[in-house]
């Protein structure tokens, strides 16, 4: 069994008050209004009732939840329906959650990890276990291998080929007490309290290493990868959108202002889901999906006037509407409009795009900077 340094298992009963406290907690499914960095609200189109969840799996047709001393089984097939149809009593604490084939694996606080045959979703049940040295607070699998989230423990890689008898093989210490843990293209990225994000490179499970780092505004908890994003889901502050494309230089982009306590992320088929204290399970769409991204280029930068410029529209995720402002007080509401300059001068565009996810503005011409059109 694994041990909780004193300060970590006050941060520990911390986090398990503010999930216990919430009494009406479950599964949440909400559409946000946008999803950029600006942040957003959304109305509720579904809820689940009952449960306290700290953190959440999505694999197929199904949410695998750790709440509390339970690991239980959602159907998401329908969004606007989840129904639960399984679940585990775990011996410790279920912090953390990953799927990945027939099994999850649970982060169970000082019970270390567990593994659980989901093969019928119906009826999982445990068959295998490893004790950590810290508390396992996190857990993410790729390649055969475990990475828990170990607490005041760091990074613990576990050899996981034999599901029923996994061992650990790796470790590497982080600053703060490591929570969360998403594993990408050969990377680590802890959640790891108030240390932020923690970028670990992992191409030696077993000789892992620090590469790059982030502060986050509260308690870094979790974080999940997609398509060159890290989630993080940081307590009060909501979740917490980073580029990680160069994963030494990880910076932020956007995030989310949740409505309860941010504990948990998943992020699967173009949604993120969030185990949000005092709500449940938040749903909504991936960064850069949930509204249009707004990009357009033009046909000339300068010339004589009159000067006719083209304008061709390049925005992202499917815009209804657009708004174009031309600087010299002309506008238009075309997709691809061409303009009249008659005067000398400077001028900067800018072109709103909005749909039923929200809008997003740009007067940057994509790859060349501030776009200037001087006739002369």
């Amino acid at each position: 069994m694994g041990s909780c340094h004193r300060a970590e298992l006050g941060q520990m009963k911390r986090r398990y008050w503010s999930l216990s406290v919430g009494l009406l907690l479950g599964l949440l499914l909400v559409a946000p209004h946008a999803a950029h960095a600006e942040g957003g609200t959304w109305p509720p189109v579904g809820q689940l009732a009952g449960g306290t969840p700290g953190d959440v799996a999505v694999q197929g047709d199904y949410a695998y939840v750790a709440a509390e001393a339970a690991f239980t089984v959602i159907d998401i097939s329908d969004p606007a329906f989840p129904a639960q149809v399984g679940s585990w009593d775990t011996p410790g604490i279920a912090f953390g959650v990953a799927a990945a084939g027939a099994y999850a694996y649970v982060a169970d606080a000082e019970e270390g990890l567990r593994v659980i045959d989901i093969s019928d979703p119906a009826a999982p049940v445990e068959v295998g276990s490893w004790d950590t040295p810290g508390c396992a607070h996190g857990v993410a699998v790729a390649g055969g291998y475990a990475y828990v989230a170990d607490g005041y423990g760091g990074l613990r890689v576990i050899d996981i080929s034999d599901p029923a008898a996994p061992m650990e093989v790796g470790s590497c210490d982080t600053p703060d007490a490591a929570w969360g843990v998403a594993v990408a293209g050969g990377y680590a990225y802890m959640a790891d309290g108030y240390g932020g994000l923690r970028v670990i490179d992992i191409s030696d499970p077993a000789a892992p290493v620090k590469v790059g780092s982030l502060g986050t505004l509260t308690w870094a908890l979790s974080v999940a990868v997609a398509e060159g994003y890290a989630y993080v889901a940081d307590g009060d502050a909501g979740v917490r959108v980073i580029d990680i494309s160069d994963p030494a230089a990880p910076v932020e982009v956007g995030f989310w202002d949740t409505p309860g306590e941010a504990q948990g992320v998943a992020v699967a088929g173009g949604y993120v889901y969030l185990a949000d204290c005092g709500w449940g399970l938040v749903i909504f769409p991936e960064y850069g999906n949930g509204g249009p991204q707004a990009d357009f280029a033009a046909s000339l930068a300068s010339g004589e006037a009159p000067l006719t410029v083209e304008f061709t529209d390049l925005s992202t995720h499917s815009p209804t509407s657009w708004s174009w402002r031309f600087g010299d007080d002309g506008t238009s509401t075309a997709q691809h409009p061409s303009h009249t300059y008659t005067s000398e001068g400077t001028y900067t565009v800018s072109l709103t795009v909005s749909n039923a996810g929200g809008s997003d503005t740009v007067s940057v011409l994509s790859g060349l900077g501030t776009p200037v059109w001087r006739p002369v």
